[in-house]
């Protein structure tokens, strides 16, 4: 289902109860012309936690088995660079807890589009964050009404990311009531998604509204297991999502929202079931995992900002676990090329009497990644 082109249709056919005309014109500077012509808005802000406190794993097994209170008093030690005799550590969220973050693998953002037409609007906010809570969207909400922004057309999301910052208060100690959430941190995501929306609604242009969508399953054959009569050795992987619980439920559909201005693409924007959590939990990096992947090659090979919003993730809508297709950094599939060995041997049908470098192609005449 089309849900977020219908939800963005659903909420421009409402009108917003705090949109009341002013001699100052529409809020945050948003174009509102009842012209039948569609605006979009876009902003990026960096949300990247600063590590000021890095530990020594001594048995790699990316978990904190220290004290808290003592840097050098267990197994593993940590650097008190406040000197305030406590870890300030940056517990990353998802998988187990107790997981402090060392770096930066990739920096981490708050991300916003805005959309107009016929004067009416809504925002879309999205956060490669595992979540927020309520209580941190609303002060954001409510100082964006202030100036006139409809309450209920601003919509936050997060990508559900497992190699972000703990937002949720789920991932530090749990057996000595540690949080895993640091409070100025919390409020700074606040502050971030206001702006991100100020600064979408004060960009907006005239766009070309496109959507478009494909289940993943189509794609490749490669994409499913022999239960979903693939050719993918992970037999349960259904268009590239591995459910890791039963019953194997996917929702494998990749929805597209488009929008391109004068001068170009102004954002592409993504609706897709997979968790980002294909780091696996061996990692002490900060990264926005395959959401930050997918971006950047859209951004590359689109222009303009790239947004992701995480579409039913339920449990476990994943690719990790999974047995998936070779990837350039640029998005470019990897297959196997028949080298001359191969060429020269009768019995592999796949390569033999092939140039060698041709692809090697399977019976059914698909290329083998």
């Amino acid at each position: 289902m089309k849900f977020l082109a219908v939800l963005f249709f659903l909420a421009l056919s409402c009108k917003p109860a705090a949109e009341e005309p002013t001699d100052e014109g529409p809020p945050l500077g948003m174009i509102l012309e009842q012209d039948g012509t569609t605006y979009a808005g876009v902003a990026i802000i960096d949300i990247t936690p600063q590590i000021t406190e890095t530990y020594i794993d001594a048995n790699n097994d990316y978990m904190f088995n220290g004290c808290h209170d003592d840097p050098d008093g267990c197994l593993d030690t940590w650097t008190d660079t406040n000197g305030n005799g406590w870890f300030d550590a940056v517990w990353i969220g998802g998988f187990g807890p107790l997981r402090p973050a060392n770096g930066v693998h990739d920096p981490i953002y708050t991300r916003a589009l805005v959309l107009s037409h016929n004067g009416e609007y809504i925002a879309f906010v999205t956060n490669d964050l595992v979540g927020v809570h309520a209580r941190r969207i609303t002060p954001a909400r409510d100082a964006l009404a202030e100036d006139g922004f409809g309450a209920d057309q601003l919509i936050v999301t997060s990508s559900h990311n497992h190699q972000g910052p703990d937002t949720l208060g789920l991932w530090g100690n749990p057996i000595l009531g540690v949080p895993g959430y640091n409070e100025d941190y919390q409020e700074f995501i606040s502050v971030s998604i206001e702006d991100a929306v100020r600064q979408a609604a004060a960009s907006m242009e005239a766009v070309d509204f496109r959507v478009a969508s494909v289940d993943m399953r189509d794609v490749s054959p490669w994409f499913n297991g022999a239960n979903f009569g693939g050719k993918n050795p992970d037999k349960i992987s259904h268009g590239m999502i591995h459910d890791g619980r039963d019953p194997v439920v996917v929702s494998d559909q990749l929805l597209v929202m488009q929008g391109i201005g004068t001068e170009g693409t102004v954002f592409t924007l993504t609706n897709w079931s997979g968790h980002p959590e294909t780091r696996g939990g061996d990692n002490d990096q900060i990264s926005s995992d395959w959401v930050g992947v997918e971006r950047e090659v859209l951004e590359d090979h689109f222009g303009g900002v790239a947004l992701h919003m995480a579409e039913s993730l339920g449990g476990m809508q994943s690719a990790l676990g999974s047995e998936l297709p070779l990837v350039e950094e640029d998005g470019t599939h990897v297959y196997q090329t028949c080298d001359a060995t191969a060429i020269a041997d009768d019995t592999d049908t796949e390569c033999y009497g092939k140039d060698e470098g041709e692809l090697r192609v399977d019976d059914d005449g698909d290329t083998v990644p």
